[in-house]
């Protein structure tokens, strides 16, 4: 994925695409009722002990995981989604494989 002359070689060992109703009360909730969210979207899928989930919300499309290897693969590519957004906002959140949020992308303005 190649953002504003970044260029990572990025390859995840998974990828998913989760099936979610969208809940009003949920989504639009606080700030930790919506971590909440992503933190229950990152545990719906398995994952290796010591590797890295990318949980990508794109507007109105279905959550997407991306599972990495190492956390400097899930920050690169955290920061090329939230880069690469063109109208709305992209959330990307990088979870350990205990689901702990240990990174949000930003995009690369903003380093």
């Amino acid at each position: 994925m190649t953002s504003r002359g970044q260029q990572h070689k990025i390859t995840a060992t998974n990828c998913y695409t989760i099936g979610l109703q969208r809940d009003r009360k949920a989504v639009t909730g606080t700030g930790d009722r919506v971590e909440d969210i992503y933190r229950i979207i990152a545990a719906s899928q398995a994952m290796p002990t010591g590797s890295f989930r990318v949980v990508v919300s794109e507007g109105t499309a279905r959550p997407i995981l991306h599972d990495f290897e190492t956390l400097a693969e899930a920050q690169a590519y955290a920061d090329d989604v939230a880069s690469e957004a063109a109208d709305e906002q992209q959330l990307a959140y990088v979870y350990d494989s205990d689901f702990v949020r240990v990174y949000e992308g930003r995009p690369y303005y903003m380093k």
